[in-house]
C-alpha cells in the first residue's frame, strides 16, 4: 500500500460525512499522512465541541508531518 498525503479540502470532506471522503480515507488507512499546515487549516474551521473532538479523534490517526523546506521542496 501506498503512502497517502491527504489535504484539507478531502480531510474537510470527510468530516462532513461525504461518503466517497470517507471510503477513500477508510481505504487508505493506516497510511494517512496530513501536513502540519493541513491541520491547522482545519482547526481554523472547526466549531467547539462534538466537532473538535471528532476532528482530534480523527488526526490521532493520522501520520502528521511538520513541514521543512526539504519536504516542500519533495526532497526526501
Amino acid at each position: 500500500m501506498n503512502e497517502c498525503l491527504v489535504d484539507s479540502d478531502v480531510f474537510i470532506d470527510f468530516l462532513r460525512g461525504r461518503m466517497e471522503a470517507i471510503e477513500f480515507i477508510q481505504a487508505q488507512f493506516p497510511h494517512v499522512h496530513v501536513s502540519a499546515i493541513t491541520v491547522a487549516e482545519l482547526f481554523s474551521g472547526v466549531r467547539d465541541g462534538k466537532e473538535r473532538v471528532f476532528l482530534e479523534e480523527a488526526l490521532g490517526s493520522c501520520n502528521i508531518h511538520d513541514v521543512t523546506q526539504s519536504v516542500a521542496m519533495d526532497r526526501r
